[in-house]
């Protein structure tokens, strides 16, 4: 008798991990109510090869990548690293791996466009002056600048 319910035991939980399985597979079905976003830059992060930080009060920082051969690789171009530098202010000791994921979250941002009929008066929401300015310089020579009020 204990095997007969050791049995039936098994396959309800069979059943339901299956049905578990199969429910989680389905793709989702896209909100008709949600706003659509679309990218705000047309950059890659792996484009980026300098960009300025500026704040009100306090003296610009500069970052600048430059690629170093990764210790051991052995042919050459391969096991290329990217490394970040702080050039300005001088002095300061970069941690690459953080400035590379800023870059890659700037890069894949999206937002909702706004159709505005008038220039916005960012003055009247608090946004002037910008309390944040990001210049950002690509390897092709392109420039944006991204301002945060």
């Amino acid at each position: 008798m204990n095997v007969k319910h050791t049995l039936v035991a098994f396959l309800i939980l069979l059943a339901l991990g299956g049905a578990f399985y199969y429910l989680n597979r389905l793709p989702e079905k896209p909100d008709e109510k949600a706003i659509p976003k679309e990218d705000l830059f047309s950059f890659k992060a792996e484009d980026v090869e300098e960009f300025t930080l500026e704040e009100a009060g306090k003296p610009p920082a500069t970052f600048r990548r430059r690629s170093a051969a990764a210790p051991g690789s052995g042919a050459a171009g391969s096991g290329q690293s990217q490394q970040w530098e702080i050039t300005a202010p001088p002095g300061i000791a970069a941690d690459s791996a953080q400035i590379q994921s800023f870059i890659e979250e700037i890069a894949g941002m999206q937002g909702t466009p706004v159709a505005v009929a008038d220039p916005i008066q960012w003055s009247e929401y608090g946004f002037e002056p910008p309390a944040r300015t990001y210049r950002f310089r690509l390897k092709n020579g392109k420039a944006f600048t991204f301002s945060i009020g």
